[in-house]
């Protein structure tokens, strides 16, 4: 159960995170990822894998089966560098760790 609620958390932290990132692109602060990226990639499967938490099938699935996209986005597409890696790369980065110990 601790597990669980950690992982919602995690989800939770990355969905705020990404939700406050889409408005400041949005508002023409600039930032990694692109509204695209995070409006119709992050989120929604921020938000798939919330749901499937919930209703018990992430579980179901082998931890070397557990991955994000977003996560691919981040070391991909955003130049993505561990040393100064921003707010939502690293709660990414924690949030897609943290699955495959599951």
């Amino acid at each position: 159960m601790f597990r669980k609620c950690k992982l919602i958390r995690l989800i939770n932290g990355s969905v705020k995170e990404a939700e406050l990132q889409l408005q400041n692109r949005k508002n023409g602060i600039d930032g990694e990822g692109t509204i695209y990226q995070i409006q119709d990639v992050i989120l929604p499967e921020l938000k798939t894998l919330l749901q499937s938490v919930n209703d018990g099938t992430f579980f179901e699935i082998p931890p070397q089966n557990r991955y994000l996209v977003s996560y691919a986005y981040i070391i991909k597409s955003w130049g993505w560098n561990l040393q100064k890696a921003s707010i939502l790369g690293g709660k990414i980065a924690r949030l897609g760790n943290y699955m495959k110990k599951l």
